[in-house]
């Protein structure tokens, strides 16, 4: 069966693509077995232990960081494709299995693949975090702050906002983005919250409630 199709904002991602084609034949392979022969393998079968320790390495392999010395490396590479995999391994299997009876416990594989997976790289996600806070307080420093005036663009986005409430132009025609990105702009909230998932309400005349947060 075919997988549901990528969506207009998602890119081609072949590596991933190409893993998902593998990884889902030798986890379907592994599901006759009892939880703990899933892990450590049977018959022939590699167990989700060791396939996320081979999956490691191939990761590494392919994403390396030879600029670094050991102690500088995050693979931010690898940690992006980490979660890609573990999200579209979980798609894949409701239409790429070749019993769909499998489903169920290969998800459960899955789970236990991906997190096996994701202590791996543990170490580097927590160099990774530290170095991204002492971005932020670097940045969070009095003096590396920028002032916008916003007033513009405030303006524009009440304005087309405005007409838009008193039926004075027609829906279609409205410039949207100059409001979403004023909104953006102000609130600090993602351009996708913004559109997508955000849900604001009025609290007073110059502050507002939000809820809708997405991550990534």
């Amino acid at each position: 069966m075919a997988r549901e199709p990528k969506t207009s904002n998602e890119l081609e991602n072949s590596f991933v693509d190409q893993r998902i084609k593998e990884l889902l034949t030798k986890f379907e392979a592994l599901t006759p077995y009892r939880p703990r022969d899933r892990e450590r393998g049977k018959g022939g079968d590699i167990g989700w232990k060791a396939l996320a320790a081979m999956e490691t390495a191939l990761l590494k392999a392919t994403y390396p960081e030879d600029d670094k010395p050991e102690a500088e490396r995050t693979y931010g590479t690898c940690l992006r494709q980490v979660t890609a995999l573990k999200k579209h391994l979980k798609l894949a299997a409701k239409h790429e299995l070749k019993d769909p009876g499998n489903y169920y416990p290969v998800q459960t594989i899955i789970k236990h693949f991906g997190e096996a997976l994701s202590f791996q790289f543990a170490e580097y996600k927590f160099k990774q975090n530290v170095a991204y806070r002492e971005k932020v307080a670097h940045r969070s420093q009095t003096d590396e702050r920028v002032e916008l005036d916003l007033t513009k663009q405030l303006k524009e986005a009440h304005r087309v906002l405005e007409l838009a409430a008193n039926g004075a132009v027609n829906l279609n025609e409205v410039e949207w983005r100059d409001v979403s990105l004023a909104v953006a702009l102000c609130t600090g909230r993602r351009m996708a919250e913004v559109h997508c998932s955000g849900q604001f309400r009025i609290i007073d005349d110059y502050t507002v409630g939000f809820t809708g947060q997405l991550k990534g």
